[in-house]
């Protein structure tokens, strides 16, 4: 199984991946209320009878499961939540804005590039410092040096 329950949360096994084509794997905790979401999450898949196959899968309106969730399926979700919270440039967003903003906010929470990276999977270190900067940048003591 793809996953393990762990205090806290959960293990996820991910076997194959853009950043790791190879297959060799990755381990990746969801802790906290992450954890706490997709623990639910697997209630649900559960009570609906499903044993195995893709985690995440398409809900028709009714709430009935699909199959695996595509790209574009993803980023047409995060667009019409985007419209939804008022965002004025929806459109812009897509599955990749959930990657590179989960970066911007390690820089934002003093996480160190190292653990972003480790969580994000980017193999690229100025790939993924230019995203954590966006979000470091706010918490430079420097910037508040006249006050």
């Amino acid at each position: 199984e793809d996953l393990q329950e762990v205090e806290g949360g959960y293990l996820f096994h991910l076997g194959r991946s853009k950043t790791d084509p190879e297959g060799k794997g990755t381990v990746y905790p969801v802790l906290g209320r992450a954890g706490e979401a997709l623990g639910r999450w697997l209630a649900e898949l559960e009570a609906q009878g499903v044993k195995d196959g893709p985690l995440f899968r398409s809900v028709t309106r009714h709430g009935r499961l699909g199959g695996d969730l595509s790209g574009r399926s993803v980023a047409r979700l995060v667009q019409r939540l985007a419209r939804r919270a008022g965002v004025a440039n929806w459109k812009d967003f897509a599955a990749h804005s959930l990657r590179s903003g989960f970066a911007t906010e390690t820089g934002r929470a003093g996480v160190t590039a190292a653990e972003g990276m480790r969580m994000t999977g980017h193999r690229s270190l100025s790939v993924f410092t230019g995203y954590h900067e966006a979000g470091a940048i706010l918490n430079n003591p420097a910037a508040r040096l006249a006050d």
